[in-house]
């Protein structure tokens, strides 16, 4: 679902701008954070996923703390590095923030590699 979501965000980023304003110059910013929301789309299409399924191992402490990382000391101050000292500007948080997404996303995606090999260990002692 995640990808057909980008393709239609991808394919109506114009008539949706122009729904919010008639202001030419304010429709392509709205294009141009639409496709950065794609990007954030995906990312968030893996991340989700992965937790639930840590939720589901009763892993919730760690990824806790990873997404904590991710967000805090990661995505935000990247975040705003690239708005206030690049020519990003506003769209430098939004980097930060599919940056932190990719970050948290792969954290858990090395968790949930590890809690299934333990799962699988405690299985076959038994």
């Amino acid at each position: 679902m995640g990808v057909l979501a980008c393709f239609i965000i991808y394919a109506l980023r114009s008539p949706v701008a122009s729904l919010y304003t008639i202001d030419e110059t304010v429709a392509k910013l709205i294009q141009q954070f639409l496709i950065y929301a794609i990007f954030f789309q995906l990312s968030d299409a893996i991340n989700t996923p992965i937790q639930g399924i840590l939720r589901g191992y009763k892993d919730v402490n760690i990824p806790f703390i990873m997404a904590l990382v991710s967000f805090w000391f990661v995505g935000l101050p990247f975040g705003y590095l690239a708005a206030n000292y690049t020519t990003l500007g506003p769209f430098g948080y939004w980097v930060g923030l599919i940056l932190s997404l990719a970050v948290c996303a792969s954290l858990l995606a090395i968790r949930l590699i590890y809690v299934q090999k333990s799962f699988q260990k405690q299985i076959t002692e038994i």
